[in-house]
């Protein structure tokens, strides 16, 4: 028969010093991946939303007005009184949204309230820059 000899029951007792830091370790690697995986998960979810509310919102816009085949871009203003053009600032209330056509230099009021188009206007390539800083979507 073998008999453990000393240095193998330190070996023992050295392995199982390591064994509760390592499975701690280990646990709290798994929760943070875990978290990780969550946080990530739900910032897709979040945009995949966004992109459906855009093309939702595209398409009820484009049965009201035939739409250039361009994508646009969508603002929704949140405070007019930031609005640096006057002839938008005068057409537009809060939580209308703007359709930024860039290649067609247009720019479409939607009233969502009413599902109505307010106006299009036509702007220069510098002015629709303005709107979509001047404006939160």
């Amino acid at each position: 028969m073998n008999t453990p000899s000393a240095s193998d029951s330190h070996r023992q007792r050295l392995r199982r010093s390591w064994a509760k830091p390592a499975i701690i370790v280990l646990v709290v690697v798994c929760i943070a991946a875990l978290g990780a995986s969550a946080y990530f998960y739900l910032k897709y979810t979040k945009a995949q939303e966004k992109a459906n509310e855009k093309d939702q919102l595209t398409q009820k816009i484009s049965a009201l007005v035939e739409l250039p085949n361009e994508t646009p871009s969508l603002v929704t203003v949140t405070d007019k009184s930031k609005l640096q053009n006057k002839q938008l600032a005068d057409k537009v209330n809060n939580n209308d949204v703007l359709l930024i056509l860039n290649q067609n230099r247009r720019i479409i009021i939607y009233r969502p309230s009413s599902n109505k188009i307010v106006d299009m206007l036509t702007v220069s390539a510098s002015e629709t820059q303005v709107q979509s800083q001047t404006t939160k979507p």
